[in-house]
C-alpha cells in the first residue's frame, strides 16, 4: 500500500488501504494514508471521513491530519472549517506543521 501511495498509484494505494481498515478499524497509519490516497483522488468527503478519525485518534498523526483536513475543507469551500483547523495548527508545538498553517492563514 505504501509503494503504490510513494508511486503516486493512490486508487491503488487507497483500496489496499481500505482492505486493511477492514482487516484492522484501529489501523490508524492505513487509516491515515486512505485520507491522504482519498484526497488525492479527488474523494474529499470521503478523505475527510477518514484524516478526522485520525485527528481524534492519534496523537502521532495529530498535526498532519489536521494540515490535511485543512487543505481538504479548503478543496470543498469549506473557509470557516479549514480556518478554525489552521488556527489549531498555528499554535501546535510542531513548528513544521504551525509554520504552514500561520502561512496559509495569511493567505486566506
Amino acid at each position: 500500500a505504501l509503494e503504490a501511495y510513494e508511486n503516486k498509484d493512490f486508487a491503488k494505494s487507497q483500496i489496499i488501504f481500505e482492505d486493511l481498515i477492514t482487516k484492522n478499524k484501529e489501523d490508524i497509519v492505513a487509516t491515515f494514508y486512505a485520507g491522504l490516497s482519498s484526497l488525492a483522488e479527488e474523494k474529499v468527503e470521503k478523505s475527510i471521513d477518514y484524516l478526522e478519525t485520525v485527528r481524534f485518534n492519534s496523537n502521532e498523526y495529530y498535526e498532519a491530519s489536521t494540515w490535511y483536513l485543512a487543505l481538504a475543507n479548503l478543496k470543498l469551500d469549506h473557509k470557516k472549517d479549514a480556518k478554525n483547523l489552521l488556527e489549531d495548527l498555528s499554535n501546535s508545538k510542531d513548528r513544521f506543521y504551525a509554520k504552514r498553517a500561520k502561512n496559509l492563514l495569511t493567505e486566506l
